[in-house]
């Protein structure tokens, strides 16, 4: 079982021109980073700290232990970043800081703070793929305890990140509209700090495009969002969410923006639930605030939304 964890780096005065610090090659693969800091970073064409985007698991007939008992276990392959400084960093030209395209992505307790983006994204969060096997009928999408204890079984700090990790699949299938269901593709940013970013020729600062089958999820809950001037022409979301049946966006701030575009954009063939709630927008000029765009909508719940002191000039 392949997997990577990093615990307590700190990297300053570093460039990286076209290429990745972390490219798994082969699989689809597990990524934990926690308690790091990484300063003073330049990233350009095409750069990323960390490049997890294989797609897909190829493997048209899985092992034995993935379908049994009216069971089809998925793939348990997270990238969390917990309790990380990302400071005074520069992307240009098509660079990110981390790109994930793994079923199960954390974002928690983290800050990003004077980041200067040129055609390029913080984050990018892909579209996982499920291996292309079928799930046979009269079958339910499961995990696999016995995996995920192998995963988060080992030194000093496992045991931690495997309890955050389980709390945040907990709290995000809370929101879930079938509650019988638990949400075990997806993607939760939780509890971290964006300040002073300046994103210039950008089509988004966070994009989170999520697979659409079922289970899956997307999740921003208690964010901050400060200082951020957006300069492009092209159709900008801060954060960009495309392709979710269901997204939740709770309790996050965004304060003293400016630029054109939007704060938030969801956009979706298909959105059976959508949920802004107890947001905050204050002190925002040109930019709009939420933009819905989905084919087909299902229950959308927009409620305790505060805004102040906007002079908005898009729609």
């Amino acid at each position: 079982m392949t997997q990577l964890w990093i615990f307590e780096l700190n990297a300053t005065f570093n460039t990286l021109d076209g290429c990745n610090f972390l490219l798994p090659t082969i699989k689809v693969t597990t990524f934990v980073i926690a308690n790091s800091n990484l300063t003073n970073f330049t990233l350009i064409n095409g750069a990323s700290f960390a490049s997890y985007t294989i797609t897909q698991t190829l493997s048209n007939l899985l092992e034995a232990g993935y379908q049994v008992d009216n069971i089809f276990h998925i793939e348990v392959r997270p990238v969390i970043l917990y309790n990380c400084t990302f400071e005074s960093v520069s992307l240009t030209s098509d660079s990110a800081l981390v790109r994930s395209n793994n079923p199960m992505t954390i974002l928690l307790d983290s800050t990003f703070k004077y980041i200067k983006v040129s055609e390029s994204n913080v984050l990018e969060i892909g579209q996982y793929i499920p291996p292309p096997a079928r799930k046979q009928p009269g079958y339910i999408y499961a995990t696999s305890s016995t995996v995920e204890n192998q995963i988060f079984t080992g030194t000093e700090g496992y045991g931690k990140i495997y309890n955050i990790y389980k709390d945040v699949r907990e709290y995000v299938t809370g929101y879930k509209i079938n509650k019988a269901e638990t949400a075990l593709y997806f993607t939760v940013i939780q509890n971290n700090a964006f300040d002073d970013i300046h994103p210039t020729q950008n089509l988004a600062v966070l994009s989170v495009s999520t697979v659409t089958i079922e289970t899956s999820i997307a999740g921003l809950f208690g964010n901050s969002f400060t200082e951020i001037t957006s300069d492009t022409d092209k159709d900008f979301s801060l954060i960009n969410l495309n392709g979710s049946n269901e997204t939740v966006l709770e309790a996050n701030t965004f304060q003293n923006i400016s630029g054109d575009g939007r704060a938030i954009g969801i956009f979706s063939s298909d959105s059976e639930n959508i949920q802004p709630k107890l947001n905050t927008f204050e002190d925002i000029t040109t930019m709009a605030g939420v933009t819905i765009r989905s084919s087909i909508c299902g229950e959308v719940t927009i409620s305790q939304d505060t805004v102040r002191s906007i002079k908005t000039e898009n729609t």
